[in-house]
């Protein structure tokens, strides 16, 4: 395989910022290179960003469910473009449980990846530095190469930060000031969805290319090690077959590998919307409804009685559906939404789902977290 330049973007913890940074970065490059976002773990959401701002669909690198062949392959796949940004998941060394499994250290090694630590510097100013040096000495196999400062304050706190950090040995990327237009409101299941936030990838562009040294972060995702191919075999299937995919607002969770992995086995994806009322593509001999919020365009799924009637007679007759999370929500017979409202769904899978959303409250918004319940 081709060295690609890439870099992973990690922190802490949770809520420092990393999806803005990381998008912000993707959405500063794509202007001049070619850039493919990649996302640490089991993530829908953060993804769809990384598509907007780069122009290609993001990949999910995800140690915990995936084997590591399948791991590099899933990289190699994508790994066709000038450098390649990862937004990790959690603090960099979380795992399952006390391991390093799943988490972003774990795909930062087995990828020979470069890592770039973003630091939540609101309420700091010298810890900075401790923790840049715990970050960068907690596992030498890990090769933390920089920090961009977050949430600073003002240019004499930007100095502080700058300064604790530098005297540990690490090199300050940038110092991204707070900006409160930068952000994504939140809901359950986490972030909104890219396509509702066109305004922020532009913003949060900008706003990196502005006070991260971009010439720094592509010369430091150069550093990156070489990778072995891995070229897995996927069996082709006899006859070609056209699978309906469901995509639009309600239905937009999907991981880009199980598409690839459709089409190398011989199908032809068709999409269509639910929402807006289209019924099955023509000639499609199985369907596939993805996860989303089905609960927040109940009433349009309501109304799509067509496609009520395609899907029933389509199980009656042997096809296949598959349907998972959302997907799965909208087969019921009954969906009672967040306010207590019933809508009739699909209706091929008897039952009632309802939704119910914990609502968790902090003193200070979260920028660019995800952390909400969903059932």
């Amino acid at each position: 395989m081709n060295v690609i330049p890439r870099i992973v973007i990690a922190a802490p913890s949770s809520g420092a910022g990393k999806t803005t940074i990381a998008t912000g970065l993707m959405a500063a490059l794509s202007k001049t290179m070619n850039v493919q976002g990649f996302k640490v773990g089991p993530d829908y959401i953060d993804p769809t960003y990384h598509t907007l701002a780069t122009g290609r669909p993001a990949r999910n690198l995800d140690s915990w469910m995936m084997p590591d062949d399948t791991l590099l392959q899933s990289f190699s796949w994508a790994a066709a473009a000038d450098i390649a940004v990862i937004e990790g998941v959690m603090g960099l060394f979380d795992g399952a449980g006390a391991g390093e499994r799943g988490s972003t250290a774990e795909i930062a090694k087995r990828l020979g990846v470069p890592v770039i630590v973003v630091l939540d510097a609101r309420a700091m100013s010298r810890s900075a530095g401790a923790i840049a040096l715990g970050m960068r000495d907690f596992d030498p196999a890990v090769n933390v190469v920089g920090v961009i400062c977050n949430r600073v304050g003002s240019e004499r706190h930007a100095a502080w930060v700058r300064a604790a950090v530098e005297s540990v040995g690490l090199p300050v990327l940038g110092c991204v000031p707070r900006h409160a237009d930068i952000q994504v409101p939140e809901r359950h299941l986490g972030l909104h969805l890219a396509a509702e936030q066109h305004q922020f990838i532009e913003k949060a562009g900008t706003w990196i290319e502005q006070h991260v040294d971009m010439n720094v972060v592509f010369k430091l995702a150069n550093q990156a090690l070489p990778l072995e191919s891995v070229s897995l075999p996927i069996p082709a299937q006899p006859a070609h077959v056209r699978i309906a995919v469901a995509q639009d607002s309600a239905f937009a969770f999907y991981y880009a590998d199980n598409f690839e992995l459709l089409r190398q086995a011989g199908a032809e994806l068709v999409s269509f919307s639910p929402v807006a009322g289209d019924a099955l593509p023509a000639n499609v001999s199985g369907v596939y409804l993805g996860g989303g919020y089905p609960e927040l365009h109940a009433a349009a799924i309501t109304a799509n009685k067509r496609l009520r009637e395609q899907l029933q007679a389509g199980a009656d007759s042997g096809m296949p559906i598959y349907a998972e999370c959302g997907g799965l929500m909208a087969l019921a017979e009954t969906l009672i939404d967040g306010d207590g409202v019933a809508h009739p769904m699909l209706g091929l899978l008897p039952g009632t789902v309802r939704v119910s959303i914990y609502v968790f409250h902090t003193p200070k918004p979260i920028e660019m977290s995800a952390t909400p319940f969903h059932q």
